[in-house]
């Protein structure tokens, strides 16, 4: 299928959507009771995405777990940073970044006078 006849095709559903809602307009309600279409389509959006959020957090937990076994974690045993040099390499490295992010908001507030 070619990209016009996939465009003809869902115009076509559209029309005939469109077509059925003027005539359940013009049709007398036999249910005061029954929610709107659009409520249902928000109602039907809204479990569908809850599913596949639900789906896609699963497997990604399922195949945190599966790594985790698969690696023996208990031959790791963390390293403890101690030295006052490496300290001050880390410090060096979040200021580098925070100016590098921030710097220019930073000059703008200044050339405001903040």
């Amino acid at each position: 299928m070619n990209f016009k006849n996939i465009t003809n095709c869902a115009l076509h559903l559209l029309n005939r959507a469109w077509s059925s809602l003027k005539e359940k307009k013009n049709q007398q309600i036999a249910h005061p009771a029954m929610i709107s279409i659009l409520a249902q389509e928000r109602l039907l959006g809204a479990t569908l995405g809850a599913v596949f959020g639900g789906g896609v957090v699963f497997h990604q937990r399922r195949q945190i777990y599966k790594s985790l076994r698969e690696n023996d974690s208990s031959s790791y045993e963390p390293v403890k940073i101690t030295s006052e040099k490496t300290s001050l390499n880390v410090a060096h490295a979040w200021n580098k970044g925070v100016d590098l992010t921030l710097g220019r908001f930073v000059e703008f507030l200044s050339s405001r006078g903040w």
